[in-house]
């Protein structure tokens, strides 16, 4: 987890309305959800490649050669 340091704006009723951060502290933020969104994807690209009706590249490969008669 990261150790954040922020400051928080209030409105006139005590309710907290805005946050202010360092910037050191925002790109940390920032190359965080990066980072997440990457592993996001790997996890959806991995749903996709474990599924048992995708068909393996050489064999592809080899269908579309035997049906144009190439060797």
């Amino acid at each position: 987890m990261l150790a954040i340091r922020e400051t928080y704006i209030i409105d006139s009723k005590g309710k907290r309305k805005q946050v202010v951060l360092d910037l050191r502290d925002y790109i940390k933020i920032q190359e965080e959800l990066e980072e997440l969104a990457e592993i996001k994807a790997f996890d959806r690209a991995m749903v996709d490649f474990n599924r048992d009706d995708l068909i393996p590249f050489d064999k592809v490969v080899s269908e579309i050669k035997a049906k144009n008669n190439v060797l």
